[in-house]
């Protein structure tokens, strides 16, 4: 009975452990299949998310190739800005019809071998294209369901987008002999003759921004200027520097001066790089493209500048206005919106263009005496100013004060900063910051400087003249000459040259003489320029377009 009582027992436990055992297998095997299922559907998931972020990301390469589609377009015709269609994004833009590109009007396919996977449209705006040089494309893209967009602002290659440029690192052949000259227009790494004049960047000069040159720098590498982090040697470029030159010296596109520090291993202080290169940008022959927008006779429709003629001194007022003195210009001016004397609105189209008197009468000016007399008509020389020669029918225009606005200012002759000039948004921080000067001369830019001579060697800085450190801010060209400084070799030394904008010339000017007459240089770039421009700025021949701003906007298509 007790054995049998207990084997009851036994059996009962072993059935119920089983049983147990049973429960805990299915509880397991349903715990498990869920994870299996949440397994997969969390990788289909993924996978799904990893699908959307690359779709993603590839609509933005697609809006992209949408940019680079149209850039590309833009520097195989000039004249390709013209063509679009209207939207809201175009706004006062001007077409003359789309040229049978659907990415105007819809999605285009992006070419990838017989299939495509992602898509791009654009729109474009090309309001501010004749004034400032500038367009803007908001382009889009779009794989599977993803749309983004982007805007960019499209510019030019342009002598602005560098503090200073120059052509050729030597004084101007025209400062030569006939037959000196011919030995010295040419690059120093072409064979230019060591006899031409060897211009040089001093210890002390600072150049705050990006420089360039199709010729080979040549440094005068010692004691730097204040401020310089110790253990360094000037001259100190702050930004980016390049050239056209191949390797000179070792490995470096520069030329050491061996009048100065003669250690070797002292180097001017590069903060972005040492000049890299080739890069080769070609000057415009003339401005010539300039006075067509102050002639209503040669453009249509009006171009809306304004012409004026001889010697013409410009005065900048900081209410917006213009005093302008300019003799041989007929009065009342012949084109509405122009005109001499006090208190002038600034042109139309931002551009005032001083030309050369002509031959004889007509629309716009007079052809002046039939000499000359000592004075040009408009104040200068000066009294006792030793080596100043100024023609009373040359297309020269003075130039100084405070502006507010946008205004390029082209002279057929020479442009003479006779004092500072500068923004009135510099001047009064208050101001926005929205005033833009350019000085295009075909010869030269010069900044004035008179002096009076006594006995055989004897020099002094006339009181009329701009004392010390000078201002002038603006975005300078010189076409087929330099950028210098009046008698630069004589007299006491005058400080510093300071510009804010940028420097292009066809020669090297030179501005001082070894610390001792002249200026010193103080270069600093306006980082505007990198996106905006004086009015109708000339561009380096056969420049290419490219991005100069570049921001996302929320996508403007859905599909």
């Amino acid at each position: 009975m007790r054995t049998s009582f207990k084997r009851r027992i036994s059996a009962m436990r072993s059935s119920g452990e089983r049983g147990m055992a049973l429960v805990m297998v299915l509880t397991v095997t349903a715990v498990l299949t869920l994870m299996t299922v949440a397994g997969a559907s969390y990788s289909l998931n993924q996978l799904k998310q990893v699908g959307k972020d690359q779709n993603w990301n590839a609509a933005m390469a697609a809006a992209q190739a949408g940019v680079d589609d149209y850039v590309s377009r833009l520097n195989r015709d000039s004249l390709y800005w013209m063509h679009g269609t209207a939207t809201a994004y175009s706004g006062t833009s001007f077409f003359d019809g789309t040229s049978g590109n659907t990415a105007f009007t819809g999605w285009a396919a992006i070419p990838n071998g017989t299939t495509a996977r992602g898509y791009f449209r654009y729109e474009i705006n090309n309001a501010l294209y004749n004034q400032r040089g500038v367009i803007k494309i908001r382009a889009s893209g779009k794989v599977g369901n993803s749309v983004r967009t982007v805007e960019a602002q499209l510019r030019r290659g342009s002598f602005i987008d560098f503090l200073y440029f120059t052509d050729l690192e030597t004084q101007d052949p025209a400062q030569y002999s006939p037959a000196a000259s011919l030995k010295c227009d040419q690059y120093y790494y072409a064979g230019r003759s060591s006899s031409c004049t060897q211009i040089q960047f001093a210890s002390a000069d600072i150049i705050d921004g990006p420089a360039h040159s199709n010729d080979a720098m040549l440094m005068c590498v010692g004691t730097g200027a204040t401020g310089m982090p110790a253990g360094t040697y000037g001259p100190w470029f702050k930004g980016k520097v390049t050239t056209n030159a191949p390797v000179v010296t070792g490995t470096s596109r520069w030329r050491r001066s061996t009048s100065c520090d003669t250690n070797t291993s002292h180097n001017p202080l590069f903060a972005v790089s040492a000049p890299t290169g080739p890069i080769k940008l070609d000057m415009p022959p003339t401005n010539s493209a300039l006075k067509s927008e102050t002639d209503p006779a040669s453009t249509s429709p009006n171009p809306s500048g304004c012409l004026y003629t001889g010697p013409t001194k410009i005065t900048l007022r900081a209410d917006g206005l213009l005093d302008i003195v300019s003799p041989l210009t007929k009065t009342p001016h012949p084109v509405s919106g122009c005109a001499t004397g006090s208190g002038v609105a600034l042109p139309p189209n931002g551009v005032l263009y001083v030309r050369n008197a002509p031959s004889t009468a007509d629309t716009y000016g007079t052809a002046g005496p039939t000499a000359c007399p000592t004075a040009n008509g408009v104040g200068y020389p000066i009294t006792n100013d030793y080596s100043a020669v100024y023609n009373c029918k040359s297309g020269d225009a003075f130039v100084s004060g405070t502006l507010d606005g946008r205004l390029t200012i082209a002279a057929e002759n020479n442009i003479v900063v006779v004092d500072d000039t500068r923004y009135a948004y510099r001047v009064d921080t208050s101001r926005a910051q929205d005033d833009i000067l350019g000085l295009i001369a075909t010869n030269d830019v010069q900044v004035y400087h008179p002096v009076s001579k006594s006995g055989t060697s004897t020099y002094t800085n006339l009181a009329s003249s701009p004392t010390q450190d000078v201002l002038i801010d603006a975005a300078i060209l010189s076409v087929q000459h330099s950028f210098r400084v009046q008698n630069y070799q004589y007299g006491a030394q005058l400080g510093y040259l300071n510009v804010f904008g940028a420097i292009a010339q066809k020669y090297r000017g030179i501005v001082g003489q070894s610390g001792t007459s002249g200026f010193l240089k103080n270069y600093q770039y306006d980082q505007r320029l990198q996106w905006d421009s004086p009015p109708k700025f000339l561009n380096p021949v056969q420049s290419a377009f490219s991005p100069t701003q570049w921001s996302e906007l929320s996508p403007v298509y859905t599909s």
